[in-house]
């Protein structure tokens, strides 16, 4: 090997070529660390989020059948229809192992399109967190509607914090 091939060699280990071959090493490990989990909160529904704020005070209160009715009033779910019925045996049954409801927050609000909004709530209860899933939906887009008026389609829960 020439002395102008050992000049290139020792130039490229040790310059910038150095911090590539580094940077090449440990980027496997940095795009694989968990990223910290932010909540992603769109504050433009506060109509919704009070419709919600009621409903988990009721629910922090003992107030199980009002906070259903006023939370589901001119939904097509409907208070008393059978899947809202199975949520709430399912709530009871819940909080047997997740005790006493104490607060809540929200930690995910998203638009979807201009008429679905996706809320998440945490409602922390004596032992364990329980996850809300809260969908409305909005007519007003629907061949020239002018109604506004958001509407629940879809509620859920759950205390398994995997999903």
């Amino acid at each position: 090997m020439s002395k102008q091939n050992i000049r290139r060699l020792q130039y490229l280990l040790g310059g910038g070529t150095l911090l590539l071959f580094l940077f090449l090493l440990f980027l496997p490990s940095m795009l694989l660390r968990p990223a910290e989990a932010q909540p992603v909160i769109d504050n433009s529904h506060k109509e919704l989020e009070d419709k919600i704020r009621a409903f988990f005070v009721q629910l922090i209160n003992g107030n199980t059948t009002n906070a259903f009715e006023d939370l589901l009033l001119q939904s097509p779910l409907g208070s008393s229809s059978a899947p809202v019925a199975e949520i709430r045996t399912k709530l009871d049954e819940t909080k047997k192992h997740v005790g006493e409801f104490h607060t809540y927050e929200q930690y995910h609000s998203k638009s979807i399109g201009k008429d679905i909004v996706l809320m998440r709530y945490i409602l922390k209860g004596e032992y364990y967190p329980v996850i809300w899933t809260f969908t409305f939906y909005r007519k007003s887009s629907l061949q020239g509607s002018t109604g506004t008026s958001w509407q629940l389609i879809e509620l859920r829960f759950d205390s398994n914090l995997d999903l």
